[in-house]
């Protein structure tokens, strides 16, 4: 088996995410950057971006901003975009 063919049948999505984790925050931004570099796009148009937020701001996020974006139903959701527009 060859190495690629070895990663491939190893690979797993973790859904099971955290706060408790191993890396230090420069680790965990370095292997993300690594990972939006180096995955290829179609037409390699290297159109990815990524947000981190870590530690204080991603609470803030999730408190103030997704948790209630959730909890709105989604028709309601739908008026306010098309309002914007």
């Amino acid at each position: 088996m060859t190495y690629f063919t070895d990663l491939q049948t190893k690979r797993r999505s973790i859904y099971a995410l955290g706060k408790d984790i191993e890396l230090s925050n420069q680790e965990l931004i370095e292997t993300i950057q690594g990972a939006v570099l180096n995955t290829p796009t179609a037409f390699n148009s290297q159109t990815s971006r990524v947000v981190i937020l870590l530690d204080e701001e991603s609470d803030a996020f999730w408190n103030e901003i997704a948790y209630s974006e959730l909890q709105m139903p989604s028709g309601m959701r739908l008026l306010i975009q098309s309002l914007k527009k």
